[in-house]
């Protein structure tokens, strides 16, 4: 239900991350342990 509820919105089906003033918008195609290696950079981002 989640992925076709969000299909047509891409903002809401993506990782984001935040780090200070820096945000690293990630895939969704990406498994979430692949997305949590783009978090760790980007907690030294910033």
């Amino acid at each position: 239900m989640c992925c076709s509820l969000f299909a047509g919105m891409p903002m809401l089906v993506e990782y984001d991350y935040v780090s200070g003033t820096v945000l690293v918008r990630v895939s969704h195609y990406l498994t979430p342990t692949q997305a949590a290696d783009y978090k760790a950079g980007a907690a030294l981002l910033g």
